[in-house]
């Protein structure tokens, strides 16, 4: 059974969503055939708690995670996954005493 385009990023967008902590509404997706596997593209803020990883981690894991959970959840093999962060959601983590 095929998927299609409009499905593939929707379920990216809410895995991308998931992974960095923001609404789906927030994220945009945009999906590419490379060489016969998926390019995926994702524009959205990351939700930061403060005292948690740092940025880079945080991208460098969700990069990752994005790439396995959508290659589980449709099939499709993801060939890269490029994030362009346009915010930072920041929330107070827990004190540390």
């Amino acid at each position: 059974m095929a998927i299609t385009a409009r499905a593939l990023e929707a379920v990216a967008r809410a895995v991308a969503a998931g992974h960095l902590g923001v609404a789906a509404s927030d994220v945009g997706v945009t999906l590419r055939d490379r060489d016969g596997r998926l390019a995926v593209r994702v524009d959205a803020p990351l939700g930061v708690t403060t005292g948690g990883p740092g940025i880079l981690t945080r991208v460098g894991e969700a990069r990752t995670t994005i790439a396995r959970d959508v290659t589980r959840l449709t099939g499709s093999q993801i060939g890269s996954v490029d994030i362009r962060i346009t915010a930072a959601h920041i929330t107070k983590g827990p004190r540390v005493s």
